[in-house]
C-alpha cells in the first residue's frame, strides 16, 4: 500500500491513519488533496508511488496536518479511502462505533466508583458478552484462596496473614 502510514493531524499530538490499497483509493485520496497532491503518470500505479514514497508521506503529511481527524476521515472515507483516525483510550469512550456495540461497561467498583470496563472485540448473536462485575480490590478474595482453593486449615490462615506472610 503507498502511501500508508499514520499520518499528523489538527491538534497537539494528534493522528490519522490513512492506507491507500488500490489505484483507485490513490486516485481518491489525490482528488482530494488537491493542488497540495504530487504530480505524475508513475503515481498512477503501486511501484511508481512507492518508488516516490517519502515524497508521498511528505505531501500527504504536511496536507493532513491542519485537518481535523474525524472530519478528513469522514471525508476520505466518503471518498473511498482508507482512514481513520488514532485515538486515545479517553477517544475510545467517546467513539460512537463502540457506544453503539456496548464495548464499554459502566459498573461500579466498591473503591473507584463507576468504572469503565472493556468489552470483546466480537459478538456473538444471542449472547451479551463483556465483563458482569467489577475488578476485585487488593487482597479481597485472600481467605478464600487460602482457605478454599489451597486448602489451608483456617488456624493456620489467619496465623499466616497475622504475620504479614501473606500480602492483602
Amino acid at each position: 500500500m503507498c502511501p500508508h502510514a499514520i499520518f499528523p493531524s489538527a491538534g497537539e499530538d494528534q493522528w490519522i491513519a490513512i492506507a491507500c490499497e488500490t489505484d483507485a483509493q490513490w486516485a481518491a485520496l489525490a482528488r482530494e488533496m488537491a493542488s497540495a497532491a504530487p504530480s505524475g503518470a508513475d503515481l498512477a500505479t503501486f511501484a511508481g508511488r512507492q518508488r516516490r514514497k517519502d515524497e508521498l508521506h511528505a505531501a500527504v503529511a504536511a496536507w493532513s496536518a491542519a485537518q481535523d481527524r474525524y472530519q478528513l476521515m469522514a471525508r476520505l472515507q466518503s471518498a473511498g479511502v482508507p482512514a481513520g483516525p488514532v485515538q486515545r483510550s479517553s477517544d475510545l469512550l467517546a467513539d460512537p462505533q463502540l457506544a453503539h456495540r456496548r464495548y464499554f461497561r459502566m459498573l461500579e467498583h466498591p473503591e473507584m466508583g463507576m468504572v469503565p470496563y472493556e468489552g470483546h472485540q466480537f459478538r456473538i448473536a444471542g449472547y451479551d458478552n463483556g465483563p458482569r462485575f467489577a475488578a476485585p480490590c487488593l487482597g479481597e478474595h485472600t481467605w478464600e484462596v487460602l482457605t478454599e482453593l489451597l486448602g489451608i486449615e483456617e488456624g493456620e490462615a489467619g496465623e499466616l496473614l497475622a504475620a504479614g506472610g501473606v500480602g492483602l
